[in-house]
């Protein structure tokens, strides 16, 4: 079975640090559908930077409404300025 192990550091309960060197090699696309289906796509790198993402927000104890924007597609590159839709992830602790 593989293993894999996400280490990180908090360094502020109002900010996250991601983990950008998986997108050196790594993409990612998200597509959501008229039915409100969504769909994510990746090579492995691109996946896995959702995931530690996803576990930093889960983990890394923020304050509440702590979230994180991600664009659709991870060959989106700087701000988002043009109002595209998001992938909006919130930290653990809010309700649900």
């Amino acid at each position: 079975m593989p293993d894999y192990r996400v280490a990180f550091d908090v360094r502020k309960q109002n900010a996250i640090d991601l983990p950008a060197e998986l997108l050196t090699d790594g993409q990612y696309r998200v597509e959501c559908e008229n039915d409100g289906s969504v769909n994510v796509f990746g090579n492995k790198d691109g996946l896995l930077y959702l995931a530690n993402v996803l576990i930093r927000c889960a983990l890394g104890g923020y304050e509440s409404g702590f979230h994180v924007h991600l664009p659709l597609d991870s060959s989106a590159s700087g701000p988002n300025i043009d109002s595209s839709p998001e992938l909006t992830i919130y930290a653990a602790g809010a309700r649900v």
